[in-house]
């Protein structure tokens, strides 16, 4: 077997080390509290184990709302049983098993290329794929990019590692799901259940299976196991879908399942895509630059642009027949899988946060172009040593807002204590509005001072009003919580919410901040609520400490419905 040379206490080191290296480095980040946190990770599986569904109303353009909660509920559960020391922990210790997986993937081919120090030298590569732009900063983070990028990883692990050295499958049932292959396939299956975004690696891998000899028993195994895995992450959360809105991916591919509750187009965000032929086939060479947009912020990373001459010198050198190397049919396997991943990304996503399994594993896809083309050891490590640090020196990871110092509670929120909260209510809050409306929208001329829509949803200029869906858990239970959004400057708010907060019989309670409240409470007004912007008061909480936000104010206004005053 492929790690017979490793001994025990090495492979003890080897799962417990990097778990224990990236809990303590998510604790040095500091506390996540970003804005996918605040929108609807920590709230989905709130809202989900705690019945609300009817009880709160997201428009569907809120996307986000209706996003697989299934991983979110181990952020939930680590949020709620443990401080917030012990829950950045707890999550950088499970986003370690990527090193894990990415030293034993490493070593397959070390093992083979190394006559000295190949444990070494895998080490070595996966700490180099965990320092990139999006792993690093995402270390501890609840985005779950490093979470899902743990099955992606597992499934090329079992893949190589078996068709290399268990290539026929067992006959037995317990034989087949011990398979690496089934194993493969499942692994992979549960993580596109788990985020669609990253359908792009099946892509990788039928191309790989094309160019490759492939047994049709081995794709029959693994392409069943994948339906399995995706159905048991993903096909609980479609029938809810399907029942709810009658499409299993609502709002997604509604241009195809065409649901009442969402125009019909297959919508995505298209600002991260290329917009030029110069970018469309040299894209790496723009995701550092200010002008390209490859993900919601800024970075430096050069694994990419260096990959891509890699790949230009290897095929001309091929076709050239200029190398006299055997490839290594694992090594073709990947390097097929890694190239053809990257194109299905650019032309599907083209999101960076969601390339991050190719990111961990570019490093040893260096390694293998460099060990492929060059001749001597010397010229090998030269020019591996170069391109590894360059990347490593010139490396700037994204952004993501994070908080030194825990305290007790994960975002320390408190509630106005001066202002009666009833055991029943309803809230009107803002969200992002990700797409357009169907055609019954009701726009109210209001000048909010800020974009809620899809077109500015990523600039942070709307981040502070739009996102108050972590605070729903800390309000009476019965309380109600109604969706607002907006076009452009414009309120926008559908007959379904209209009607709810026209019919409640109970008090109606703005939330919002302190930029947007008084054009809120204009639309309040039109919404036969009245209320001032002196009854108002702040809703306090540690994602206000953010610098960004500290200007900034929470506030929670009582609204009186018109012919319902009280004195």
């Amino acid at each position: 077997m492929v790690f017979k040379s490793i001994t025990r206490h090495q492979h003890l080191a080897i799962v417990l080390l990097p778990m224990i290296l990236c809990g303590l480095l998510a604790v040095s980040l500091g506390k996540e509290i970003c804005f996918d946190l605040a929108a609807y990770h920590y709230y989905n599986p709130f809202a989900i184990l705690h019945h609300r569904w009817g009880q709160d109303y997201w428009p569907p353009v809120s996307i986000q709302n209706y996003i697989n909660p299934t991983m979110d509920f181990l952020h939930y559960f680590l949020i709620q049983f443990f401080s917030p020391f012990w829950t950045e922990f707890f999550l950088g210790a499970i986003h370690g098993l990527n090193i894990v997986l990415l030293i034993y993937l490493s070593y397959i081919f070390t093992s083979r290329y190394e006559k000295a120090y190949p444990l070494t030298i895998a080490i070595l590569l996966a700490l180099v794929g965990l320092y990139g732009p999006v792993s690093f900063a995402e270390t501890g983070s609840f985005m779950g990019d490093n979470l899902n990028s743990i099955f992606v990883l597992g499934s090329i692990l079992a893949y190589l590692k078996g068709v290399k050295y268990y290539p026929n499958a067992q006959k037995s049932t317990v034989g087949i799901i011990l398979d690496p292959v089934f194993l493969s396939g499942f692994l992979l299956g549960v993580g596109v259940g788990l985020k669609l975004s990253v359908t792009y690696c099946i892509v990788g891998f039928f191309a790989a299976f094309l160019f490759q000899p492939t047994r049709m028993k081995t794709v029959g195994i693994w392409m069943a196991s994948l339906m399995l895995g995706f159905l048991l992450s993903y096909g609980g959360w479609a029938m809810f879908l399907w029942s709810h809105y009658q499409s299993p991916f609502f709002p997604l591919f509604n241009g195809v399942f065409h649901s009442p509750y969402f125009p019909n187009y297959n919508w995505k965000v298209s600002c991260f895509f290329p917009k030029t032929i110069w970018q469309t086939f040299f894209y790496p060479f723009y995701f550092s630059s200010a002008a390209v947009r490859a993900t919601d912020l800024t970075f430096i990373d050069y694994r990419f642009p260096i990959l891509y001459l890699l790949y230009i010198v290897v095929a001309f050198a091929v076709f050239t027949r200029s190398i006299v190397k055997k490839a290594d049919p694992a090594m073709k396997w990947l390097l097929i899988f890694f190239i053809f991943s990257y194109m299905a990304w650019q032309l599907s996503v083209s999101n960076m946060r969601y390339l991050v399994t190719l990111e961990l594993i570019a490093p040893l896809i260096i390694y293998l172009l460099v060990n492929y083309l060059t001749t001597t050891e010397i010229t090998k490590w030269f020019i591996l040593i170069a391109l590894l640090s360059f990347i490593v020196v010139k490396m700037r990871p994204i952004h993501i807002e994070r908080l030194q110092g825990f305290g007790e509670s994960y975002f320390n929120v408190t509630l106005p204590s001066d202002l009666s909260l009833p055991a029943e209510g309803m809230v009107m809050t803002t969200v992002v509005n990700f797409s357009a409306f169907p055609g019954d929208l009701l726009i109210y001329p209001v000048n909010s001072g800020i974009n809620l829509d899809v077109n500015h949803a990523h600039t942070g200029v709307d981040t502070v009003a739009s996102i108050q869906n972590y605070l729903v858990p800390f309000f009476p239970p019965a309380w109600h919580f109604v969706g607002v959004t907006g076009v452009y400057n414009q309120y926008a708010i559908s007959p379904t919410a209209k009607s709810m907060i026209e019919t409640f019989k109970g008090p109606v309670f703005l939330l919002t901040t302190q930029a947007n409240v008084a054009s809120f409470i204009q639309l309040a007004k039109m919404l036969g609520l009245s209320t001032e912007e002196k009854n108002c008061r702040v809703v306090t909480s540690d994602r206000m400490r953010l610098h960004f936000m500290r200007d900034q104010k929470i506030l929670l206004c009582p609204g009186v419905k018109s012919g319902h005053r009280t004195s």
